[in-house]
């Protein structure tokens, strides 16, 4: 079945090409933190050296250091895309640029702190890297067996010192210099077996926050009537019953911008590992060539952001489905549970039964106010009939209302226009022909008259 998107691309193009003269100011403050960020990184990296070397404390440490600085920038995030939703509503006119430094603050706090999932992701990352980069190593690894290449030939001669000097310290003369006599390959091969590992787990992270932003709507749609875990539940789910058509419209839109990063990632890791200063450690090269792609990629958020503002409006009714679902199914367990429900309380189940209510009444308010529904479409219905399987088609018991009643007020116009069409027509002038007949008629009868 060939796939049709959900929302327009063209007008999402549109509105970035629109309001890119205010964006690309609000994405250039995130890009001197992002700078700021980069330099004391790289000093710390230069003082350390490679990564690699660092015990298992101090790794620790700087994944946290990461997490905690991230989570400084975070807040940017959510203040570029609060004030770019906001240039599509009534109050256009009164967002400036110091609007986008105080929204700063509300994503500091919650709902809309941590959404992103900075933390979690930032090490399934990391996780991800040294998956790959363990595979990357078995492939070479298994290269080296193979006769005739210069891996091979750097092995065996590796193989060869190692059997025949018992010698530690000499051992270790030759294979220091069987690394320098090789060792413009030996970075090459180290240039390369990095690159693989680093692109994709740097994509991933990219990625799963440019996911997540839509986090945002859920919170400020949900935060006041759920917990906080559930919110997560609730977000997940939703996603994993809709991924394939959420990924089909994300990448449909979203596609260039992949493509950028891919492309810019590649060419500066490449170009600096190649032709950039010999003193640079891979270490900083890797840092440097993850800042570049994200400088670039930055004024182009709002495309991203512009995608899930339009998305919304179709996914709307599907989180709020599995939200209302999920309600009924612990308002159900409490009320069948009587120890649950003493536990509870009264007034707690009340509480929770007025917040089910309360959304039941929003997918209501939605449908008439966007969707051509009445009050009367929903009148005899239960709340699970009202949310369930929303959707323009049969299936959908307020939208078969809905088509009965549009098919019966037709039927009622019908009748209407009919009738006025008659009551026109015998009220209508007469034509020309008409009228001399009655013209003829009107001077017989008056002859007639006067005969007698």
């Amino acid at each position: 079945m060939l796939f049709r998107p959900s929302i327009n691309k063209k007008q999402i193009y549109k509105t970035f090409g629109d309001e890119v003269g205010f964006t690309i100011k609000m994405s250039g403050t995130i890009t001197v933190a992002l700078l700021i960020i980069y330099a004391i990184f790289a000093l710390i990296l230069n003082q350390i050296g490679s990564l690699n070397y660092l015990d298992f404390s101090s790794y620790l440490l700087v994944i946290l250091g990461i997490c905690l600085t991230l989570g400084l920038l975070s807040p940017f995030i959510y203040s570029f895309f609060a004030i770019n939703g906001g240039l599509h509503t009534k109050v256009r006119d009164k967002i400036k640029y110091t609007s986008f430094l105080k929204t700063y603050l509300i994503g500091t706090h919650y709902p809309f702190s941590g959404q992103l999932k900075i933390s979690m992701t930032l090490i399934k990352a990391i996780l991800l890297n040294i998956g790959l980069g363990i595979l990357v190593n078995l492939i070479v690894y298994f290269v080296s067996f193979i006769g005739g290449t210069q891996l091979n030939t750097i092995v065996s001669e590796i193989l060869t010192a190692f059997n025949s000097i018992s010698d530690p310290d000499l051992f270790l003369e030759e294979l220091n210099s069987i690394l320098i006599a090789n060792e413009a390959f030996i970075n090459e091969l180290t240039l390369l077996t990095s690159f693989f590992p680093l692109v994709f787990s740097v994509y991933y992270f990219l990625h799963t926050i440019a996911r997540n932003t839509f986090r945002y709507y859920v919170a400020s749609t949900f935060a006041n009537k759920m917990p906080k875990q559930f919110g997560d539940y609730l977000f997940n789910l939703t996603l994993k019953i809709y991924r394939k058509d959420y990924n089909l419209n994300y990448y449909s839109v979203n596609w260039p911008l992949t493509l950028i990063y891919f492309v810019v990632f590649t060419l500066s890791y490449f170009l600096l590992g190649y032709f950039g200063p010999a003193q640079m450690s891979i270490s900083i090269l890797e840092l440097t060539s993850i800042v570049i792609p994200l400088i670039v990629l930055l004024p182009f958020l709002p495309v991203l952001f512009n995608f899930h503002e339009e998305l919304w409006k179709v996914y709307n009714p599907y989180f709020t489905e599995v939200f209302l679902d999920q309600a009924k199914r612990e308002l159900d367990q409490l009320k069948n549970d009587a120890t649950a429900m003493a536990r509870l309380g009264a007034e707690n189940l009340q509480r929770a039964e007025k917040n089910f209510d309360f959304v039941k009444n929003t997918v209501i308010k939605n449908l008439t106010e966007n969707y051509g529904y009445e009050e009367s479409d929903f009148e005899g219905l239960d709340a699970e009939e009202i949310y369930k399987n929303i959707g323009e088609n049969e299936s959908y018991a307020p939208y078969r209302k809905k088509m009965e009643r549009l098919k019966k007020e037709q039927g009622e116009n019908k009748d209407v226009i009919e009738g006025e069409v008659k009551e026109n027509k015998e009220n209508a002038p007469l034509n020309k022909e008409e009228q001399a007949k009655e013209e003829n008629s009107n001077t017989k009868e008056d002859n007639e008259n006067k005969s007698s």
